[in-house]
């Protein structure tokens, strides 16, 4: 390979990898990846942090999944330069464990991402780590089971739902009437945890066949692998 041909991959994956989302201070830690598999595609960034503050990332690219390049993160460490009248500049500290996610293109949530590292800190002696990794199909970010009050409540013809779940599973959302009989599944699937603003669904005041329901009180049930709750809406005429 010639000098010009390697001098254009390097500046051409460069271009394709690099990001711009963490300011450089001129200290750094590389953690290098052979292998990422797992709950990723190419088009996703996997991030670094440090104590829940983000020191790096880059962006995923056909060469780290295929084998052909290992992926090279660079996280950006902190410096004082306050002795020479300067500012502290964001970023690691040396001994902060290194945190991995992957924001995920097609789920737009950051997955956790479990990591086999030769050190699992920032700024050792060689500021270099390698291993490997693999992206779970489970959010990074720790949320609460929840199921808000519709609104508006009383409502016609339409009304939000919004709600969250603490852990990835199967989940349902159903609507029935006083008598408990269903009367519309609003929500059947698997929803993934970590999304810090929550999930949505319109119900529309129709039943499983289309038809408009009759106004009155409804009942509204949240099941997940963690647990059920339930609220009451009112439909007006």
């Amino acid at each position: 390979m010639s000098s010009n041909h390697s001098n254009h991959f390097v500046e051409d994956y460069k271009s394709r990898t690099r990001t711009y989302d963490v300011e450089r201070t001129g200290e750094s830690h590389l953690v290098l990846l052979t292998e990422l598999s797992g709950e990723v595609s190419v088009g996703d960034q996997l991030r670094a942090y440090a104590n829940g503050k983000l020191v790096g990332s880059i962006n995923i690219v056909p060469e780290h999944l295929n084998g052909t390049h290992p992926v090279d993160l660079v996280a950006v460490g902190s410096i004082d330069l306050t002795e020479f009248a300067g500012p502290v500049l964001d970023g690691y500290i040396a001994g902060d464990m290194i945190e991995l996610r992957l924001w995920s293109v097609n789920k737009s949530v950051e997955l956790k991402v479990s990591s086999d590292l030769s050190d699992m800190q920032y700024g050792n002696a060689m500021e270099l780590s390698t291993g490997t990794a693999s992206v779970l199909n489970e959010g990074a970010i720790v949320t609460s089971l929840s199921l808000t009050q519709n609104y508006p409540n009383p409502f016609n013809p339409s009304t939000t739902i919004s709600y969250n779940v603490d852990v990835s599973g199967m989940v349902t959302l159903k609507v029935y009437d006083v008598m408990g009989r269903l009367v519309r599944t609003l929500v059947d699937g698997y929803k993934i945890s970590g999304y810090e603003s929550g999930y949505s669904v319109v119900w529309d005041g129709k039943d499983q066949q289309g038809q408009q329901v009759s106004a009155g009180l409804y009942i509204y049930s949240l099941q997940t692998p963690s647990g059920i709750k339930t609220k009451k809406m009112v439909l007006m005429k």
